[in-house]
């Protein structure tokens, strides 16, 4: 799948407001003045009417050949825009200006409007006017912004994805609480572990769920995440997808943890598929971002870690073998922070989790790094 956003569709868009939807000098508006009380229509104008009652004719106001009769005042100039109503103004995307014909027939091409264009990976500006510079596309599973009131005793993060499959904070003791959503020193809100070992996690059953179905048998997938870690246990998790009822072995069919060495390390049933030396406590608040991808021949290239957009080196050479696919067909839970029924938690913050079922290109993950460091909280 191409990981690429495509730009939006490009529509006729005309601005009512005014007379006859037309906003226009010696017509009652004022010249340049951003529609206020108007809205945004798409379709082909209508016929002109009478008089100083003409419209922009067919076509379209900004586009149209004017309507019968003097449509407007000659000279008159009126904003216009003929992209989707609702990027108007939204990063790149700028209103133009038409301007009436001499002869008052209606208003003449739309000059100088901004439209969405294709996103531009890296330049962290929002090219296609969606509202986000960060890539989405597709291939997005699910996404957590974990930014939920701290006061208002969060038992619950949402998924701001189609189709949330929202996560339940769940802690041993309910009356101390070793996980709970609170904010840091610059305000940045995240899932916040008070203490390494613990239990304590946000998680929730998905079999069935998109989760599942739209990771399973996938040759690739991308783990992107924004976390604080400042102590960890052996094998502590960041991300589990896996079996962990009593009455089964635990089976880690898909988790990004430490291992016993306190290296970052992928693992896909119950394999090493990658370490890396990772200083989690100089770190400080980091984007990590784990690529999988085993159509790939040479296997440093099948996963790949990157830490605040930069390529992190492996410290071995374990990888996925070739064309290999991930299981995830007997697993029942995903969480986050933890194992649940296992003492696995970090002590830290993660402030931030996506899934994709692809693998994302190395330009889309530095833009995202760069926006995520930006701000982690506010939903596009």
């Amino acid at each position: 799948m191409d990981m690429k956003r495509t730009a939006r569709a490009v529509g006729v868009a005309v601005v009512s407001v005014a007379l006859a939807g037309w906003m226009a000098v010696g017509c009652g508006s004022e010249e340049g003045q951003e529609p206020s009380g108007g809205s945004t229509s798409s379709g082909t104008g209508g016929q002109g009417g009478q008089g100083d009652q003409g419209g922009g004719g067919e076509g379209g106001g900004a586009t149209g050949t004017g309507g019968q009769g003097p449509g407007c005042t000659p000279g008159a100039t009126i904003l216009c825009y003929s992209g989707p109503p609702e990027t108007v103004n939204v990063g790149i995307c700028r209103w133009g200006e038409s301007t009436c014909h001499a002869d008052g027939s209606g208003y003449g091409a739309c000059e100088g409007e901004v439209l969405p264009r294709e996103e531009v990976l890296g330049d962290a500006v929002d090219d296609d006017c969606d509202g986000t510079t960060v890539a989405v596309g597709e291939s997005l599973v699910a996404r957590y912004y974990f930014n939920e009131d701290p006061a208002a005793g969060v038992t619950q993060v949402e998924d701001t994805s189609s189709q949330p499959l929202p996560l339940q904070i769940s802690n041993p003791n309910p009356s101390m609480p070793v996980l709970s959503v609170a904010a840091d020193a610059e305000g940045h809100r995240g899932l916040t572990w008070t203490t390494a070992g613990s239990t304590a996690t946000a998680s929730a059953p998905f079999v069935g769920t998109k989760v599942q179905t739209r990771l399973n048998g996938n040759q690739a997938f991308t783990i992107e995440l924004v976390a604080r870690i400042e102590g960890i246990v052996n094998f502590s998790r960041l991300v589990f997808l896996g079996r962990s009822e009593s009455s089964q072995n635990p089976f880690d069919a898909l988790v990004l943890r430490f291992d016993n060495a306190g290296r970052l390390q992928a693992y896909i049933e119950d394999t090493t598929v990658g370490r890396w030396a990772y200083d989690y406590v100089s770190a400080g608040r980091s984007v990590l971002q784990l690529v999988v991808d085993s159509t790939q021949p040479i296997p440093d290239q099948r996963r790949k870690l990157y830490v605040n957009g930069v390529l992190l080196p492996a410290f071995d050479t374990n990888a996925p073998a070739q064309f290999s696919n991930v299981n995830l067909g007997t697993s029942t839970v995903f969480s986050v922070g933890s194992r649940p029924g296992g003492s696995h938690s970090i002590r830290g913050t993660i402030y931030y989790l996506a899934l994709y079922e692809t693998a994302l290109a190395e330009a889309e993950l530095q833009a995202n790094a760069t926006q995520l460091m930006a701000d982690d909280d506010t939903v596009p």
